[in-house]
């Protein structure tokens, strides 16, 4: 399937709206052209620490597990997060919902609280 012109600008204009979304939460601006053209850092944003890679699109799989995870947790009460793994790379890819945080700060702040272990009792 071919896009028209129109198309194509509606869907680089919405890919660019959706980076500087990004880029605002982590509290930075969108890198004005596209990857390695724009002089500094081929990532999407002025992020001093973090490499970001925005991709916005009409479906991803992995949103479509995280809706189905969220359904199942919100019946249980709890935050979801999609943990991934695959077979012979170290590490988790998580992925979680910025839900009602505005930055990345506060996202931060709440699921390291909700992630400390109890102290343990000393008896």
């Amino acid at each position: 399937m071919t896009l028209s012109a129109a198309d194509r600008k509606r869907n680089r204009d919405w890919g660019k709206a959706f980076e500087r979304r990004v880029a605002k939460f982590f509290g930075t601006i969108r890198t004005a052209l596209s990857g390695s053209n724009s002089g500094g850092t081929a990532s999407d944003t002025r992020h001093e620490v973090f490499y970001i890679e925005a991709k916005g699109r009409a479906k991803h799989a992995v949103r479509t597990l995280f809706d189905d995870t969220k359904e199942k947790a919100n019946k249980e009460g709890k935050y979801p997060i999609v943990a991934l793994g695959d077979r012979g790379k170290h590490g988790i890819l998580l992925c979680i919902h910025t839900g009602d945080c505005e930055t990345w700060e506060e996202l931060w702040e709440k699921l390291t609280r909700m992630t400390k272990k109890p102290e343990r009792s000393s008896d």
